[in-house]
């Protein structure tokens, strides 16, 4: 029996630490970025939803790159190709009432919950990290100087009161 256990703990130690991926940064990573912008937004209501969209222009990305977070003001967000553009990515931060992580005493209600991992740098204000595959391996990129678009104020809806 022992053996057994034994065996069965060599192995999975093997197939873990054969499926962990490997984290570094990339100071020339295997695209080129044309612009990084960010914009806050705000509802139109009292205590509404407000946030801040992410946008990343992009030039020559080797097929093998899959980008998948964007942080930024410690916080994280996954990151999508427009549906017209494969150098076009949005990553979008949500937040109501000041709130942008769900607490819960039940795990399956805070599951969609991205961790904020520590980072192999540090970020100030004016900078966001990229988080990408390349040939299997995870990478962090850090964006130095990202465009602050001007605040997007959406109107408030009218309510049809009589």
């Amino acid at each position: 029996m022992y053996s057994l256990k034994h065996g069965l703990f060599v192995l999975l130690a093997f197939v873990s630490c054969k499926t962990h991926h490997h984290t570094t940064t990339n100071k020339k990573p295997p695209f080129t970025i044309v612009k990084a912008t960010v914009q806050e937004w705000v509802s139109g209501i009292k205590d509404g939803t407000r946030g801040t969209n992410f946008t990343l222009v992009t030039k020559k990305v080797n097929r093998k790159v899959y980008f998948k977070n964007v942080y930024y003001k410690k916080q994280v967000t996954g990151l999508s190709a427009r549906p017209d553009s494969l150098t076009v990515y949005r990553g979008y931060f949500t937040q109501k009432n000041n709130v942008n992580r769900k607490l819960s005493g039940n795990i399956k209600d805070e599951a969609s919950n991205l961790p904020f991992i520590d980072l192999p740098f540090s970020l100030n204000s004016n900078q966001a990290a990229i988080q990408y595959f390349y040939k299997g391996k995870l990478y962090f990129y850090k964006i130095d100087s990202l465009v602050q678009l001007p605040l997007l104020a959406y109107p408030a809806h009218k309510t049809n009161s009589n």
